[in-house]
């Protein structure tokens, strides 16, 4: 029998048809011993708080023959949840773990690193980011900020929220308070909604005391973590404003010149391996949720129809005010939506008749 060690089997099965030289052997003994600090918007107990510290850290670690080394701190405990941007940038910290949509006020096309209403999925997303012109369109704009960005997890599509009341209508939200990030912030406002940008660890307490009327954050399982379906009953679907939301890696820019090659690959390789996985589990976990949340009364309901046409009309509307505003907008956003009708075309060919036909079997 031949034995092959976990760090060695690991290794082999990242790097196998990659392109990369990554390997146990690639870390020489002249490669420099490294610490670096990493940062991120998301609270202890969350699923990327456990995947960061249990697969993403050690991974880092594995991958360089243990010289470089990542100590992690939840939101909060260095820099504000909404801080990660800045402190990376400036160089306070070495690395965070963040979705750019929390940025868009400074830059709009920063959201689109993210996800903006009613654009890519993650399948998109990656096909876009690795065989688009994506990361060179991102990575462009990036270097204005001092930053470096690899796609690292994804929630795959989202819900629409814990609402404390039913809605059968468009006027049913008329002046209602929803936590609500990034881009989808401006458009449900302007279909007559009042966004709150709340950190995801705040969302319970404010929705559990009528502070707000509705809170979204990803889906079954994260959303049961910070006890959301103990605070509202009705549960919407779908999050047209998240239908699936990149969380990037943010590497300072000059500090990750200074790295040695094959410690720049360990990042962008352990944060593509952290994406794939914990979207699996994800799709995992949640279904098991859905069943919970069910046995629990909470009600899931689908928006109403008026609500996503109004919500797609006003999205397309501020698309192109940003494209005669923004240039960094225009660029970007010009190639992300023929990509996307594209992916959309081919989606539909290979894929919608056959979901359909499985959801009409549960």
């Amino acid at each position: 029998m031949i034995m092959v060690s976990r760090r060695k089997l690991v290794t082999s099965a990242l790097v196998g048809g990659s392109g990369y030289t990554l390997g146990i052997n690639a870390v020489t003994a002249s490669e420099p011993d490294l610490t670096w600090r990493m940062i991120s918007t998301y609270p202890s107990g969350s699923v990327d708080s456990k995947n960061m510290k249990n697969i993403f850290v050690p991974m880092i670690s594995q991958l360089t023959n243990r010289k470089f080394q990542i100590d992690y701190y939840d939101a909060g405990e260095l820099v504000p949840p909404f801080g990660v941007f800045d402190a990376v940038k400036d160089g306070e910290v070495e690395l965070g773990h963040t979705a750019s949509y929390y940025y868009y006020e400074r830059n709009e096309a920063l959201a689109l690193d993210s996800i903006i209403p009613f654009g890519m999925n993650f399948r998109q997303f990656q096909a876009w980011w690795h065989h688009g012109d994506g990361k060179a369109l991102l990575n462009n704009l990036f270097e204005g900020y001092n930053l470096v960005t690899f796609p690292m997890t994804n929630t795959g599509a989202q819900m629409g929220g814990f609402w404390r009341k039913e809605i059968n209508s468009l006027a049913d939200i008329q002046g209602l308070r929803f936590r609500l990030a990034g881009m989808g912030a401006t458009i449900i406002e302007r279909i007559g909604v009042t966004p709150k940008k709340i950190p995801p660890g705040e969302i319970y307490e404010q929705l559990k005391t009528g502070q707000i009327d509705g809170a979204e954050f990803v889906g079954p399982t994260a959303d049961m973590i910070l006890n959301l379906h103990t605070a509202a009953k009705y549960y919407y679907t779908p999050g047209w404003w998240e239908p699936g939301c990149n969380v990037s890696l943010y590497i300072n820019r000059e500090k990750f010149m200074t790295l040695p090659p094959v410690y720049q690959q360990a990042l962008e390789i352990a944060a593509s391996y952290l994406g794939n996985y914990q979207l699996a589990e994800y799709d995992a976990v949640n279904a098991n949720s859905v069943k919970i949340l069910l046995n629990e009364g909470i009600e899931i309901r689908e928006f109403p129809n008026d609500i996503l046409e109004a919500a797609y009309e006003a999205a397309q509307e501020y698309y192109a005010e940003l494209s005669e505003q923004n240039e960094d907008f225009r660029i970007i956003f010009t190639n992300y939506s023929q990509f996307l009708m594209d992916q959309a075309l081919w989606s539909g060919v290979a894929e919608e008749r056959y979901r359909g036909f499985m959801r009409s079997l549960v």
